[in-house]
């Protein structure tokens, strides 16, 4: 998955984030030591909004540091839970069980293809 979101970094055309109920110190671990800071432009950690995935909100919290969107944000999880919860505040929620999951999306499929 991450060579997927290199690729996707080096096309500018998507901001990307992380989504996890990480508390600080395992945060700040993935973040600065797993080179996570290269990859992506945030991470959204439970530990920061206090408030956990699935709930409203932890997507509240998310959607005011995203701001305004054109389009909703897509939002890919293993938990179905999870991907109801973002499909039900108005995001693009899809179950990720595989690569594919992913890489088979229209939108994202189209960007790597160029």
């Amino acid at each position: 998955m991450l060579d997927v979101v290199r690729r996707l970094r080096r096309t500018g055309r998507a901001r990307l984030y992380v989504a996890t109920n990480q508390e600080h110190l395992r945060a700040f671990h993935l973040w600065n030591r797993h080179g996570f800071e290269n990859l992506f432009d945030d991470m959204f950690h439970a530990a920061r909004f206090g408030a956990l995935k699935p709930t409203r909100a932890f997507f509240e919290r998310a959607a005011e540091i995203l701001g305004p969107q054109d389009e909703p944000p897509l939002f890919f999880d293993d938990s179905e839970a999870v991907v109801q919860a973002a499909s039900a505040f108005g995001w693009e929620g899809i179950s990720y069980r595989g690569l594919t999951d992913c890489t088979a999306h229209p939108w994202i499929s189209t960007i790597l293809s160029q």
